[in-house]
């Protein structure tokens, strides 16, 4: 596993979905080295259109993974330690 995790949270502004996945977000990298980057989809046509419907959208770079919402912290554990080594 990297040293470090990239996580992308798409969302939107005023999304309390959004916000309950970004509140899970802190909770893993309270346990696990990330850099959270939150996009908000509203300001890019092309991930408006890519994921209006299902966001808060989680995605790990160096796994090349994502996780459409509903997801909760087990879900997000179990993305990653899937992929450790």
């Amino acid at each position: 596993m990297p040293d470090i995790l990239h996580i992308t949270l798409y969302g939107t502004e005023h999304c309390h979905l959004c916000e309950q996945a970004s509140d899970i977000l802190h909770q893993v990298a309270a346990e696990i080295p990330c850099k959270i980057q939150h996009i908000d989809i509203t300001t890019n046509d092309t991930l408006f259109a890519q994921y209006q419907t299902s966001i808060p959208v989680l995605h790990i770079a160096e796994f090349k993974q994502s996780l459409n919402w509903p997801f909760n912290l087990a879900d997000v554990i179990r993305l990653i330690s899937r992929h450790r080594l």
